[in-house]
């Protein structure tokens, strides 16, 4: 019965040894609506361990609402040797609808909500969404490589490498995309477990540059959860050498659990950003730079994660409102936008670019460092230093706001067999 210690943040449906080893059983999930009013579904098909009579009820978790629905088939014994109720933590709150009664009964949904705030003064609130960016430091079920370029004239090439880390052989599908058009053409990986390739730019779109979007999927092309992806990118850019690890936007969700739902059928589909498929967007950036007088072509690349890109319409890099520029003494300019573009750009950051009060060579003097911070629709981005500068290098941008955001995506079934595997 509750509160157990041994649980931490627990939905209990029917809380007992059960068996899903039969033909049909298991744990299956599906999604039902549309955003941003899905539902996540989760039922259980089993049957007791003791005794083997069947077993059969669902979770309903609701896109956005502090709520839940726990519904019953089935229920040999009506629930008289489990427990059924909603935990916090390790028991400093719960509800417990029933323990070893038979208060089950097919049909029955029990709904869970927050109960209404008591007035204590203040306001009643729900907390928001945690802050969760994506980051190069964490494998996900979703990366973006937001730069890659060949020039074989000039001697420029980008090589990206993509590892499944995870315990399962895995479908991905990667977008890349033009960065002058936003037009987009794909490829299909099969990845056994721990398998990693190797591409570079010059062969898989050479004398061009964009970047990358790479998802799991399922085999009908669906994308799904499957935290297990991580990736690099290798830059020989002339003046702009270095790597970046890839941004991965990780999902909460089961492991195959879908993410997004048709746009259209059989040709689209919706991948949403939204702190429960995946993690949200950002869309405010603060970068540490070196003074423009004494470090030459500092350059900002952002890649656009809204939009369409089944229609070559993603976008979401263009600067939104006015920035701020601050200089290692704390000293403030605003500057208006400078950040332009549809789904991909690149900017040299210079003494009189970002346009400051005064020029910004004069608020981050020689020898000196600061600090821009500047808002877009959605993107991801890097910061290159040329390597005509004592110190450069690549590194991705830090992130200080998130969003909600999505894009559209071709719905493909893949074409490829498991043909990556370990060497």
């Amino acid at each position: 019965c509750l509160p157990t210690g041994g649980l931490n943040n627990t939905l209990m449906p029917f809380w007992d040894d059960l068996l899903l080893t039969g033909g049909a059983d298991g744990i299956y999930t599906s999604v039902s609506g549309v955003a941003p009013n899905r539902i996540f579904n989760i039922e259980w098909r089993g049957t007791q361990f003791t005794g083997g009579g069947a077993v059969n009820f669902e979770v309903r978790l609701y896109e956005g609402q502090a709520k839940f629905d726990f519904i019953y088939g089935t229920v040999t014994g009506n629930g008289n040797t489990a427990t059924v109720g909603v935990q916090r933590d390790t028991g400093s709150s719960f509800t417990q609808f029933s323990c070893n009664s038979a208060s089950l009964s097919s049909g029955l949904k029990i709904t869970g909500t927050l109960a209404p705030c008591t007035t204590g003064g203040g306001a009643c609130v729900i907390p928001p969404p945690p802050f969760t960016p994506p980051s190069d430091q964490k494998p996900g079920s979703l990366l973006v490589f937001p730069f890659y370029k060949h020039d074989a004239q000039n001697k420029v090439d980008t090589r990206l490498t993509i590892s499944n880390i995870g315990n399962l052989p895995i479908n991905v599908h990667f977008l890349f995309m033009d960065g002058a058009t936003c037009q987009e053409f794909d490829q299909f990986v099969c990845f056994t477990p721990n398998a990693s390739i190797e591409w570079k730019a010059s062969q898989f779109d050479p004398q061009n540059k964009g970047y990358v979007i790479a998802y799991t999927v399922d085999n009908m092309g669906r994308p799904i959860a499957y935290n297990g992806l991580i990736g690099n990118g290798f830059v020989n850019d002339g003046e702009y050498v270095g790597n970046f690890g890839a941004e991965s936007f990780n999902s909460p969700l089961p492991v195959g659990a879908p993410l997004g739902a048709v746009a259209t059928p059989g040709q689209s589909w919706t991948i949403p950003f939204d702190g429960i498929a995946l993690d949200m967007v950002p869309t405010t950036f603060a970068v540490d730079i070196q003074s423009p007088v004494d470090t030459v072509n500092q350059k900002l690349v952002l890649a656009g994660l809204t939009g369409d890109a089944y229609a070559g319409k993603l976008s979401g890099v263009t600067q939104v409102g006015t920035g701020l520029a601050y200089n290692g003494h704390e000293a403030l300019r605003s500057f208006s936008p400078f950040i332009t573009g549809q789904c991909f750009v690149e900017k040299i950051i210079a003494s009189a670019n970002p346009k400051v009060t005064g020029t910004l060579a004069n608020l981050i003097p020689k020898g000196e460092v600061g600090t821009l911070r500047f808002s877009v629709t959605a993107a991801v981005g890097l910061l290159m230093t040329s390597n005509k500068n004592t110190f450069y290098g690549i590194r991705t941008l830090h992130k200080v706001e998130v969003a909600k955001s999505s894009i559209i995506i071709p719905l493909v079934m893949p074409d490829c067999q498991y043909w990556i595997t370990p060497s």
